[in-house]
């Protein structure tokens, strides 16, 4: 799981309605607090306070989901490419559709022997399906600093 400084300025603000489960990486909305990424043990549900979560190692502590921001791990960011909409669109396996995948993303037909100045910018395969996903799904791209609109280019 990347819990580098890149992967979480990549997500701060993007999951508003992120629906949190035990076993997700959450970090603190607090200044100064996104250096250590937690994992969450336990949600509980209380009436009329909104969602309530207990996070930590050894010690527990409450936080709402307004506290928190969601680092998706790379199973989880598969899942949001994965939609039966595309699985019908290609008509393949999920395993040829993922070099079909990094083929469209790299923009060649031999992704392995080819370098993309913008894909090698990514240090981890979170960060290379959180660019990927926001490009297909969002139209955008990462500027190294913040998401802006991809511009594809006319030929």
């Amino acid at each position: 799981m990347d819990t580098s400084e890149t992967y979480i300025k990549m997500n701060v603000g993007l999951w508003e309605d992120w629906g949190y489960s035990i076993g997700d990486y959450v970090v603190f909305r607090d200044v100064g607090r996104y250096d250590k990424p937690v994992k969450v043990h336990l949600i509980r549900h209380v009436n009329n306070a909104g969602v309530i979560f207990l996070v930590g190692g050894h010690e527990f502590a409450s936080y709402t989901k307004d506290q928190l921001y969601p680092l998706p791990r790379q199973d989880q960011l598969q899942e949001m490419y994965y939609t039966e909409a595309i699985s019908e669109r290609y008509q393949t396996s999920r395993e040829r559709h993922l070099v079909l995948m990094m083929e469209r993303f790299t923009g060649s037909d031999h992704a392995v022997y080819t370098t993309n100045p913008y894909a090698d910018q990514f240090t981890s395969m979170e960060q290379l399906w959180l660019a990927f996903v926001m490009k297909e799904k969002y139209n955008k791209v990462w500027t190294s600093e913040e998401w802006c609109s991809y511009q594809r280019k006319e030929m």
